[in-house]
């Protein structure tokens, strides 16, 4: 009795497999009960699959529908697509009629790069390969970088991801600035492929993150912003620098090197300054890195109601030393009094 019952079984699962396959649907588990009624079947116990396109389906729990084509895993569920994505979450759905598969939980897709996007819910076209997702989105990539979108398309063909309504924080270990500066990116739209980021009417800033969208001291705002991530450069299209919103510099082209570089001769970030004899001001240095053991800085600070004030700093290493060399010169004060005298004032200091 017991070979027929094992028979039988075995019949059925070589004829359930094989009427699957007809529909370009392959399902194995260890498991597997069927309703004729409702033209449902459950599989249990390691259930995976397979669809024409390559998709592979990982669960514990998944039941399929003949009638509508819809095969649904319950609880976690592991899926390989076509194009090598890994893609981890609960309560999957695989609509093999319309070739989509969709949930509404939350899931983490994993590129083939090993970038981790996080979402609070996906639709994957098995046509086209691309995902959508809108919500609370959230990319961190295999430098630490964060990204936060509201709706985002990835196209595992081209490796490009494309988002709305974006927030990019720099956040590598290499970055060589000061750790209380927060470099990041704000832009309306974002295209994130595998060596350049583009933000359309974005925002730079290395400013603290204040919170509370506080306006930050300085940013570069720009129509078009490219991260490329192969030179370690920045380039903008009609940049304007701004300093606490009030623009103050306006350059069609414009570029500099991205927080990772140590060195590399360019701009670096402006300072603001305030004080009772010279007002407020603000200085933009410029950083010439003349070799690998020799450098200039050079910082002309501008003023609201005194004359500009030229500063230099030049550095070099010897095998057993090193020199500094700090100097400065202004024409001296706009208006005298007995505390502001004529003529200019000039500085030299070395160590």
């Amino acid at each position: 009795m017991k070979n027929n019952i094992f028979y039988l079984f075995f019949l059925f699962s070589i004829f359930l497999s094989l009427n699957l396959a007809s529909q370009e649907l392959e399902i194995n588990s260890s498991k597997i009960q069927y309703d004729n009624i409702n033209k449902i079947t459950i599989f249990e116990g390691n259930v995976n699959s397979q669809d024409k396109k390559g998709n592979k389906f990982f669960s514990k729990y998944a039941k399929y529908n003949k009638l509508n084509e819809l095969f649904e895993t319950q609880g976690k569920t592991k899926i390989i697509t076509s194009g090598g994505f890994e893609v981890l979450g609960t309560d999957i759905t695989l609509d093999n009629k319309n070739k989509l598969i969709y949930s509404e939980n939350k899931t983490q897709i994993k590129d083939k790069d090993g970038n981790k996007i996080s979402v609070e819910m996906f639709s994957y076209s098995i046509l086209t390969n691309i995902f959508f997702s809108k919500g609370n989105i959230k990319i961190l990539d295999i430098n630490n970088n964060n990204y936060n979108f509201s709706e985002i398309y990835i196209d595992e063909n081209k490796k490009k991801i494309i988002g709305s309504d974006i927030k990019a924080f720099l956040k590598q270990d290499n970055i060589s600035i000061n750790s209380e500066n927060e470099p990041r990116f704000y832009a309306n739209t974002m295209s994130l492929s595998e060596n350049v980021s583009t933000f359309e009417k974005g925002i730079f800033t290395y400013c603290k993150n204040r919170g509370n969208d506080k306006c930050p001291p300085w940013t570069l705002q720009s129509k078009k912003i490219k991260h490329d991530l192969t030179k370690k450069t920045i380039y903008y299209d009609n940049v304007v620098l701004k300093i606490y919103d009030f623009p103050i510099f306006f350059s069609p082209k414009f570029s500099h090197p991205d927080p990772t570089v140590k060195r590399r001769s360019g701009l670096l970030a402006p300072s603001l300054s305030n004080s009772t004899s010279l007002g407020s001001g603000f200085g933009i240095p410029y950083f010439w890195n003349i070799s690998k053991d020799r450098d200039v800085t050079l910082t002309p600070k501008l003023y609201l109601n005194e004359k500009p004030l030229l500063l230099a700093e030049y550095r070099q290493d010897f095998k057993n030393s090193f020199l500094i060399v700090d100097t400065g010169y202004t024409q001296g004060y706009k208006k005298k009094n007995k505390k502001k005298t004529n003529g200019g004032r000039d500085h030299f200091f070395s160590n």
